[in-house]
């Protein structure tokens, strides 16, 4: 679940700050440039007074500022409001625009929205801009009135066209957000330049974003850092955050890491939580500032708190991969949850995992699919392919291959490479997906350009067997070496046996086929286990060495390899490199028959037949030998045939002993070749054929089946269905004695005492 630093820059046009504030409340009167030295000060505001006193409306109004600031005159706030009321009342705008802000804030006097709406409204409609602006805003807002978005904008305009820059900014955000205005992203930026030109950090700010995604204005990163950088050096944290960004990532500044985290240090020490999320990001990889994870940890922290999703998303997985801090489930749980809950889809992944694993939670695969389908949903990919897996392989969900392959689908088409290479199983196998070798391949292909090792295992297979790409044993080899270098057991295994065997015609070469098999075999591989296994026992290129091959297929057979169970059960019931073990033999027999091995099936039902290391019993037997035969088992066929021509253990059928032998024989099996050659030969179970007799005798012979070359000598002997050829005769009853057969050997002695 380890989270990517990804930096995401997000446009937002937020009124925050914007509205009202007595950082508006600016003096317009003479008094603020005379305050070069006290007695300066208080001349003028002698001077100020006496007016004041005489009736002057103008004078009143900048006395009251004197009296609000204590310029001049001792700080007194209630004289200033008595001040600026006998000017307003006068019907000094100034006086009534700095009343109506005054009553609005409760600054020097109790709040009084219906007050401080009245005496907006007067200086508004004397034309005051910045009454007519915080009337806006008191519209806006519903406060001293009923909320009126019309006219809101109506008095903001009035105070934007008069050059007010806050106004012009808020119209800029108006129709930049289309809420109260239809959208317009070319007039937002219009109104935005206006306020921008005269110095307003959050239109420069805007502004920058309006330029650096090219909304409303051509796209241009260095007009856009430029304002963020106005913006910025005013303080302006959103500015601040920005142009970090663009120094960080190099967009419309020369990119600088540490320039960039220098911002967002700055915007982070005002609570800006994005730039402290990011800057925690920095600390976490050591992008711009010195790795430090506890300093990551820090900075996550104060943006999660703020409610920053990503900051959570990030804290929760921290805590519960338990990365370079003490690692807590629990902690890592809480705070996924704050970010699922959020909507963001990253924590939403995350916490499936949990609940899947039962991690930090309670185990509870319901919930799991649950938060990943709310990540699904948003498109997160690695959300999309666990729920693949899951209606897939049926994962506390009705198994739905067809479901679970429209989700890697999904998951595969953004890149993912592990559901690219189960799409790819999918088309193989034509498992919820027409089978189609083609598309298998593809998708196989994108999977193994981005490293994904059993994808190019299954490209290296298809290339060796030319599965929906031409069969090609080099490139069969290049996918699975890359695959075995990233430790894929499986291509080794391959390899090995590509190496060792030289097949397709690759050049053989036994020592790098062993080094691979032996690579593999080395962390489990059972297959290849079998194989070093099989190459000891045979000292093929190796050794030969009985203990060894046992010890191979010992760890093979731990495994459940059926082949290695079945080779290590044979050593067993012979006492090669293991000390006999008849029971021993049967057990391992029996666990890879029961996976379907016909050798193990075989040699299991000769176990029975013989009652070696099991009870003699012939229907058992037979019926491990028809699991067998069924399979194409030649021995196995051979022996049912025998069964059923004897009645041993299967009702006698001398029907049945034919159809078995000749499945057998017609495989080369020469046991049931020569019985054949006998059945044809008697006419029991066939009509009597000699000539078909002769030909399966003859089959079975030139493989050195003893009994066949002394049929086949009688019968040149005495004449029968063959020329006599008393030559003939000799040659074959001599390769039959040869090889033990006793009635060959009688027959000589008999014909050597005759020629005497």
């Amino acid at each position: 679940m380890k989270k990517l630093f990804v930096l995401v820059l997000i446009i937002s046009a937020l009124l925050v700050g914007r509205g009202f504030a007595l950082d508006s409340l600016t003096y317009k009167g003479k008094a603020n440039d005379a305050k070069t030295n006290n007695d300066n000060a208080n001349a003028e505001a002698a001077s100020i007074v006496k007016a004041a006193e005489s009736g002057d409306a103008e004078s009143q109004y900048h006395l009251g500022f004197l009296y609000f600031s204590g310029d001049g005159v001792p700080l007194d706030k209630a004289k200033a409001i008595e001040w600026w009321l006998k000017a307003a009342k006068q019907g000094n705008r100034d006086a009534q625009a700095i009343l109506g802000a005054v009553y609005f804030e409760g600054d020097g006097v109790p709040q009084d929205l219906a007050k401080g709406v009245e005496w907006l409204q007067k200086a508004a409609d004397q034309g005051d801009a910045m009454a007519q602006r915080l009337l806006g805003w008191a519209y806006f807002d519903g406060q001293g009135f009923a909320k009126d978005s019309k006219k809101a904008l109506e008095w903001w305009t009035k105070a934007a066209i008069q050059g007010d820059d806050k106004a012009q900014d808020a119209l800029g955000d108006a129709y930049s957000i289309g809420k109260i205005v239809p959208q317009d992203l070319a007039k937002a930026v219009e109104w935005w330049t206006k306020a921008a030109d005269q110095g307003n950090y959050f239109a420069q700010c805007s502004l920058g974003q309006a330029y650096s995604k090219g909304l409303g204005a051509h796209k241009d990163l260095n007009k856009a850092a430029s304002l963020f950088e106005k913006s910025a050096e005013r303080g302006y944290a959103s500015a601040q955050y920005y142009l970090g960004a663009a120094y960080f990532f190099g967009e419309g500044k020369p990119e600088n890491m540490s320039t960039g985290t220098g911002w967002w240090l700055k915007a982070a020490d005002q609570g800006h939580s994005s730039a402290q999320c990011l800057l925690g990001s920095a600390y976490s990889n050591g992008f711009g500032v010195p790795e430090n994870m506890s300093k990551a940890i820090e900075w996550w922290t104060k943006s999660a708190l703020q409610g920053n999703a990503q900051a959570q998303a990030n804290l929760g997985e921290a805590y519960f991969e338990g990365d370079r801090v003490p690692q807590d489930f629990a902690k890592g749980v809480e705070w996924l949850q704050k970010a699922a809950e959020q909507g963001d889809a990253q924590a939403q992944r995350s916490l499936g995992v949990a609940y899947y694993e039962g991690q930090g939670v309670a185990k509870d695969l319901a919930k799991a699919l649950e938060w990943w389908l709310k990540a699904a949903e948003q498109g997160d990919a690695q959300a999309q392919r666990r729920l693949g897996v899951a209606y897939y392989f049926g994962e506390d969900l009705p198994m739905d291959k067809v479901k679970g392959v429209e989700w890697f689908q999904k998951a595969a088409d953004q890149g993912d490479h592990r559901a690219q290479d189960a799409l790819g199983d999918a088309y193989f196998t034509g498992k919820g997906a027409p089978k189609d070798l083609n598309k298998a391949t593809e998708w196989w292909l994108k999977a193994a350009d981005q490293g994904n090792a059993f994808s190019q295992a299954s490209l290296g297979l298809a290339y060796f067997e030319g599965l929906g790409v031409p069969k090609d044993i080099n490139k069969a080899v290049e996918w699975w070496n890359k695959a075995a270098e990233r430790g894929n057991l499986k291509s080794q295994y391959y390899l090995g046996s590509t190496y060792y065997f030289g097949e397709n015609g690759f050049p053989m070469d036994k020592a790098k086929g062993l080094a691979w098999w032996t690579k593999a075999a080395n962390q489990g591989h059972a297959n290849s286990q079998d194989a070093l296994g099989d190459a000891y026992s045979a000292g093929n290129s190796v050794p030969k060495d009985l203990a060894k091959a046992a010890e191979w297929w010992a760890k093979a057979a731990d495994q459940g390899n059926k082949y290695a169970q079945c080779s290590l059960g044979q050593a067993y019931s012979k006492g090669r490199g293991v000390p006999k073990d008849l029971a021993k033999a049967v057990s391992l027999f029996e666990k890879s028959a029961e996976q379907g091995y016909p050798p193990a099936q075989y040699y299991l039902g000769v176990a029975y037949f013989m009652g070696e290391g099991v009870p003699e019993n012939m229907s058992t037997a037979t019926g491990w030998w028809l699991k067998a035969a069924d399979q194409g088992h030649a021995d196995s066929q051979s022996l049912l045939g025998l069964a059923y021509s004897n009645g041993d253990g299967v009702p006698q059928s001398d029907s049945k002993a034919i159809e078995w032998w000749t499945k057998a024989a017609d495989q080369g099996q020469t046991f049931a070749q020569q019985h054949l050659g006998e059945a044809y030969y008697s006419g029991e179970g066939v009509p009597k054929n000699i000539a078909k007799a002769i030909e399966w005798w003859r089959k079975a012979a030139e493989r050195d089946n003893a009994k066949a070359q002394y049929r086949l000598g009688r019968l040149y002997l005495e004449g029968e269905g063959l020329p006599k050829d008393q030559a003939k005769a000799l040659e074959w009853l001599k390769k039959a004695a040869d090889l033990g057969d006793t009635d060959a050997q009688e027959l000589l002695k008999k014909i050597a005492e005759r020629n005497k």
